[in-house]
């Protein structure tokens, strides 16, 4: 029942659409009640909005945008302070010259009407049309929830059908436009907004489920289907940017070697320039900011891809070559790739050396720290309470002191302090910094930590102390798997 409250009220969000001719823009609007003198208009782009004009009123009581260059095609707002009001409007590519008047203090989508603008026209008759349906929703919504506290069962049920054939009446509208303008930015907007219908899954001839997967996989293989990829107007509303990163965060698979072959088929999808590049750079954000175990690898491919082969030429030099260096320190830390090696001295005894893959572990915890690192003093008595539990079962701690040169002159007297005797305790005294650990591991801050198997193949990393003990007990859960499949 809520679902299809939820549903009514969902559809009813402003859309506008604008347009591309050789005439530039020109767009007249007389605002009943509104005592301002100027008004904004803005537009959407993804997630975002900004200022694409601003105008005071002429005197004829008008408002009027106009300019020599057509506005690109999207989602637009009049913005009306001090209240700041707005109302959206639908400008499309060859028809950017109209005007329209409503009334500021009524209800602006029942109140607005067009001139030479048929795709406002009609966007603004399902508005007027959602509207009246959402009152209807929320009446039925307020006996429903009358009946259900009297537990009426029977009167329930009727409500949820009254409410089930006013959803169906919603979608067949929106579907009578889609087929009847299919072309125009209402058609592509509400087409977009609508979501995957889902078949029940196939039975057997007792009526079992044969496949319980079917319907999300279903869900997951069509979720982008009613998603125009190849029509800028969608970058410039606030749908598309929901729908995407949705996709991504609560549809495909949540490991980065399935996002990447579900992004690089949306990035494939996406021929207009525009909507690319919107999708490229929000991605790229997205997985640059990730705080996910792994998901760094999806930033490493989009750079090393994308970026790093030419296909984001509007990236200034200076930025793409910090994108890249990015992505090449990342690169080797990844997770299921060898961790690098290197040779660092014993702290109990800096005349012998070890080097990082010499240790002899099922699994190699390797972490870096500071003696004056206050998050390491309140970590390292963890370490050593997990160290103490799993000694026995195949793990050994590789800790580095991160201070070089003569800093680490306070590791020693830390490691006592903390009980951390039973590590394999290292560091570099050498100020040259031969080892280089500290480069190659990114060690911008402690404490680090790192999981590897036997191999020395990065299992997990940046992960707090407290996860240890469950990040390797499902590693041996995956293991045991994976040999009982062999």
């Amino acid at each position: 029942m809520n679902k299809i409250i939820t549903l009514i009220a969902s559809l009813f969000i402003g859309i506008s659409s604008f347009a591309n001719n050789t005439d530039g823009y020109r767009i007249e609007m007389k605002l009943k009640g509104f005592v301002g003198e100027f008004v904004i208009m803005a537009y959407h782009y993804g997630n975002k909005q900004y200022i694409a004009d601003s105008v005071f009123v002429n005197d004829n009581g008008l408002f009027v945008f106009e300019g020599e260059e057509p506005l690109d095609p999207g989602m637009y707002m009049v913005v009306m302070p001090p209240k700041n009001n707005s109302i959206d409007i639908l400008i499309d590519r060859d028809n950017q010259q109209f005007s329209f008047e409503t009334n500021t203090l009524g209800n602006m989508s029942n109140e607005t009407v067009f001139k030479n603008s048929p795709d406002n026209t009609q966007f603004y008759t399902y508005l007027n049309f959602l509207s009246k349906m959402r009152q209807k929703a929320e009446a039925v919504n307020t006996q429903y929830k009358a009946a259900e506290t009297a537990k009426d069962e029977e009167k329930m049920e009727v409500l949820r059908k009254e409410m089930e054939n006013m959803n169906d009446e919603v979608v067949n509208y929106q579907n009578n436009i889609i087929q009847s303008n299919p072309k125009s930015f209402t058609a592509l907007f509400l087409k977009a907004s609508q979501e995957v219908t889902i078949p029940d899954p196939p039975k057997d001839k007792d009526g079992n489920i044969i496949d319980s997967t079917f319907q999300y996989r279903y869900y997951k293989a069509h979720y982008l289907d009613n998603l125009d990829l190849s029509d800028e107007r969608l970058v410039r509303t606030p749908l598309l940017h929901g729908r995407v990163m949705n996709y991504f965060d609560k549809v495909v698979p949540q490991h980065f070697d399935s996002i990447i072959v579900y992004m690089d088929d949306v990035l494939e999808k996406s021929t207009d320039e525009e909507m690319f590049k919107y999708l490229l750079v929000n991605l790229l954000n997205k997985y640059a900011k990730s705080n996910i175990v792994g998901m760094d690898a999806v930033y490493v491919h989009l750079v090393n891809n994308y970026y790093k082969a030419g296909k984001a030429p509007w990236t200034d030099e200076d930025q793409l070559m910090k994108i890249m260096k990015d992505a090449a320190k990342l690169e080797p830390l990844l997770l299921n790739k060898v961790a690098p090696n290197f040779k660092v001295k014993y702290i109990s005894d800096p005349s012998k050396s070890i080097a990082l893959h010499d240790v002899k572990a099922e699994y190699t915890v390797l972490i870096f720290w500071a003696p004056d690192c206050g998050h390491c003093k309140k970590e390292m008595p963890k370490l050593v309470e997990f160290y103490n539990e799993y000694k026995n079962k195949g793990v050994k701690i590789f800790s580095v002191c991160s201070k070089i040169g003569a800093d680490t002159k306070d590791c020693a007297p830390f490691i006592e302090e903390k009980g951390m005797e039973g590590f394999i305790n290292v560091f570099d005294p050498d100020p040259r910094h031969p080892s280089r650990f500290a480069v190659t591991y990114d060690v911008t801050y402690t404490p680090i930590v790192f999981i590897l198997d036997e191999n020395k193949v990065i299992q997990s990393k940046r992960i707090a102390v407290e996860q240890l003990g469950e990040v390797i007990t499902n590693l041996n859960k995956l293991k045991a798997r994976q040999e009982k499949t062999r």
